[in-house]
């Protein structure tokens, strides 16, 4: 298909993004009203209609539905699904652990995935059967393939034993291999390499978290995902090394100024594990930053895309702290590097 309408329209919008003179005054507001009021001045504005400081969400909620409904007039469903399958796995997560636990937790849904959230609880609650008195060839059982895929792997790999990191592990991991095999079929190599980076960098909080804590081998390696570009040999190799040389061969393999720095510490003192993490999402933003000089393709959307979910992480950080009255300068220090 033809990218060049749809990414004529996105280099257009995209001087409405937040940019850090908004992030800024978002931060140094006196408190969660005025960080709010912020948002007049961007293109959330028109996303702002009775809705106050303390339900910010819906706004952004709203935001990333309009990015939604624009894409499904413009790109290729598969495109659409590389970019928003993840609130479905999102979605997936909560609704079998709110199965296990006993809770609601309806209200933490994510309403921008491929397919409709009640749906997804629906089908978990059922044990994969149709409603009840619905037939197998009705409406109601319609469902998309990749995502039953993600909930019936779940349910298998769980089986009697739900803990929360079991099904966040299996879906993150189907999940991951639905991006990978989408990226080849659309023979995307900026697709491909991306998802084999965020691979890599899932893999390696998976190493370090697990080491900080002192997991056994055998209940880690069963941990990492495969496709990314490090191999998971070397990955379980590397796990039965000392935590510095462990660091040190990821210090070479993403050659990144701040991750490095960041590790340099984390090995001092690694009560810090929040500023890998803030590294991590800066890397990958570095790498989505490289669409801001492709002319059109579906690499143009990607970065919008990932531009808008950069922007939203934080302003939840910024209003999340307003509204627990966190300082600006801590605020601040965990901010993430914008589009």
């Amino acid at each position: 298909m033809s990218y060049a309408y749809i990414s004529g329209v996105i280099k257009y919008k995209e001087r409405e993004l937040l940019n850090p003179t908004d992030i800024e005054r978002m931060a140094d507001a006196k408190d969660a009203e005025t960080a709010f009021r912020v948002f007049n001045d961007t293109d959330y504005a028109d996303n702002l209609l009775n809705v106050d400081a303390e339900n910010f969400q819906e706004a952004l909620d709203d935001d990333l539905r309009q990015v939604k409904e624009l894409f499904e007039k413009h790109l290729d469903k598969e495109l659409i699904k590389f970019l928003f399958i993840r609130h479905d796995g999102h979605n997936i997560k909560l609704l079998f652990k709110s199965k296990y636990i006993g809770k609601n937790l309806d209200g933490y849904l994510s309403k921008s995935g491929i397919e409709d959230p009640q749906k997804i609880k629906e089908y978990i609650a059922n044990e994969g059967m149709p409603p009840k008195g619905a037939s197998p060839r009705s409406n109601d059982c319609k469902f998309d393939r990749n995502i039953k895929h993600v909930i019936d792997k779940t349910k298998e790999f769980i089986g009697n034993r739900p803990f929360p990191h079991r099904i966040d592990y299996i879906v993150d991991r189907e999940i991951f291999h639905i991006l990978r095999h989408i990226s080849k079929n659309l023979k995307n190599k900026f697709l491909l390499n991306l998802t084999g980076l965020q691979i890599d960098l899932t893999n390696l909080k998976v190493l370090l978290r697990s080491k900080i804590t002192g997991k056994p081998c055998e209940f880690v390696e069963k941990k990492f995902i495969k496709y990314g570009n490090i191999d998971i040999n070397e990955l379980k190799n590397l796990y039965n090394k000392n935590l510095k040389n462990s660091i040190e061969f990821f210090m070479k393999h993403f050659n990144d100024k701040e991750l490095t720095q960041v590790f340099k510490i984390f090995l001092e003192n690694n009560n810090n594990f929040w500023k890998i993490e803030k590294a991590i999402e800066n890397l990958e933003m570095g790498y989505i930053r490289k669409t801001r000089f492709i002319a059109y393709g579906p690499e143009i959307p990607v970065g919008y895309y990932y531009a808008k979910r950069g922007a939203m992480r934080n302003i939840r950080t910024i209003m999340t702290g307003k509204l627990n009255n966190i300082g600006s300068e801590e605020i601040k220090e965990r901010l993430r590097e914008l589009y």
